[in-house]
């Protein structure tokens, strides 16, 4: 398996490379040159592990399947809440994925346990002895995912960015109270767009990189530009799938659904590529919050990153400009990097791209797009519980309200398996509205509130990181963190 750079497919990387690497010098993203093709008729009784172990060794084949074996032993064991890491719940015609059981109860942590150890192995394995300079960009989970699974990483600094404002409380608790002396965590007084930007930035400049490496040190990044980060999460949705056959719920061979709330196009494309390896999707349906510029980009072909921003109840949702759809372009373009290079240069320089009349036939066939605004999200978590006694949260009720959508406008769909991404209990304002409980005057008394009025129990690790001293204060210019970033490397 080789991978291209979604805008230069002429060299082709090897998957240590990218995986080091994180972005592709040319400011591409990393893409499997092919698909694999899984047989599903032999995975259907692997435990979660020995699936994950098998499915990577197909894109990652500088490892041995026991080399895998091991890093997912050791990035899984005694960090989630629930056997096999994820849960399925099923009701009629639908179920949820539930992927928020690990350490920092959002779906992060499925792939962020597993990251800093393919770093750690990859260095290991060619006996790379530079220092690893992990960049992340964090719209509310991936900050702590990222830095709960590399903090215990040997030479190695994680910078985390983060907009001071667009996150919950206890998003931010969970990342500004690590004591770890190789973590560093910064609020900025953007969003995860300038964020995100200045990650790519920092990640692309040359004359930068050229100073750290004759210092011994490396970029990297943990966001799912990170194709390192990106293929462990195809594995749930191919063990997801083949538990609902274990439980008889469908046959295998049958179509379903995939419903998944959608900022970066991260998970939903995870779930694009298990289809293209053999997993019977019938349709991906992109769920959006207010910032609808992808359900837009569905119907209409135009991707326009020139709109309004909203800070909603799903901030995890609260982005413009949606990175991993350039790998989904790239695909579903016949690999054209040329193509796709002239699209990322448009939404560069004009602030939006427009895809030709075929390649929108395509995606149509693919894709549905829909978005719902905050107190609509609210009322479905209240109605949804009052009916089947689930709590889900806010951009779990977003991914909810794709598969509605779709079951209406479609007249009628396979069984829809929809992405739960966080546990409700990381946004306890929202689920205290849509639950008619009266909102607390603290965040630690809202748990306990929403506790005491539903069948659901507080994560231990959100009480934690509520009464942990907060370390990493402030918030910073934009402008200055370029500067802030060589600060802390050494670098004038």
């Amino acid at each position: 398996m080789i991978f291209f750079s979604t805008r230069n497919k002429s060299k082709a990387n090897k998957d240590i490379n990218c995986i080091l690497k994180g972005l592709a010098d040319d400011g591409g993203l990393f893409v499997p040159a092919d698909f694999p093709e899984l047989k599903l008729e032999n995975l259907v009784d692997k435990n979660y592990i020995d699936m994950a172990s098998y499915i990577t060794s197909l894109f990652f084949e500088s490892f041995t399947y026991d080399e895998l074996k091991e890093i997912y032993s050791l990035s899984y064991k005694d960090k989630f809440q629930v056997e096999n890491m994820i849960d399925i719940k099923s009701f009629k015609g639908y179920g949820f994925i539930e992927l928020f059981h690990g350490p920092t109860s959002a779906f992060k942590d499925m792939a962020l346990q597993a990251l800093p150890n393919f770093v750690d192995k990859s260095k290991e394995k060619f006996s790379i002895d530079k220092e690893t300079v992990i960049l992340t960009a964090t719209s509310g989970d991936t900050g702590s995912a990222a830095i709960r699974g590399f903090e215990s990483i040997e030479n190695l600094k994680i910078i985390v960015l983060y907009p001071t404002s667009g996150v919950s409380e206890i998003q931010k608790k969970q990342m500004t109270t690590s004591s770890s002396p190789n973590t560093y965590v910064l609020g900025i007084d953007g969003n995860f767009d300038d964020a995100q930007k200045m990650v790519k930035a920092i990640l692309n400049d040359t004359k930068l990189k050229e100073v750290l490496s004759n210092r011994g040190i490396e970029f990297s990044s943990a966001n799912s530009i990170n194709i390192g980060r990106l293929v462990p999460q195809i594995v749930y949705y191919v063990y997801s799938y083949l538990e609902l056959v274990r439980k008889n719920i469908i046959k295998l061979g049958e179509e379903i659904n995939v419903s998944v709330p959608t900022g970066n196009f991260g998970n939903i494309l995870a779930a694009y590529y298990s289809k293209r390896m053999g997993l019977p999707i019938k349709k991906l349906v992109c769920a959006s919050n207010k910032n609808n510029v992808l359900s837009d980009f569905i119907s209409t072909g135009i991707y326009n990153r020139e709109r309004d921003f909203y800070k909603t109840n799903s901030p995890s949702m609260d982005i413009l400009v949606s990175s991993n759809l350039e790998r989904f372009l790239f695909h579903t373009s016949d690999n054209d990097d040329n193509y796709v290079s002239g699209l990322m240069k448009d939404l560069s320089n004009k602030g939006f791209f427009e895809v030709n009349k075929n390649h929108f036939n395509k995606l149509e066939n693919l894709l549905s797009g829909y978005w719902v605004d905050e107190k609509s999200t609210e009322k479905l978590i209240g109605d949804l519980y009052k009916e089947e006694g689930y709590l889900m949260d806010p951009h779990t009720a977003i991914g909810y309200y794709g598969y509605l959508m779709e079951k209406e406008q479609a007249k009628s769909s396979p069984y829809t398996l929809i992405a739960a991404t966080a546990s409700p209990y990381k946004f306890p304002e929202s689920i205290c509205s849509s639950l008619n409980i009266d909102c607390p005057d603290s965040a630690e008394k809202m748990l306990k509130a929403i506790e005491n009025n539903s069948n659901t129990n507080i994560p231990e690790n959100l009480l934690i990181a509520l009464n942990k001293e907060e370390i990493h204060k402030g918030t910073n210019k934009t402008s200055d963190i370029y500067d802030k970033i060589k600060s802390i490397l050494g670098v004038e």
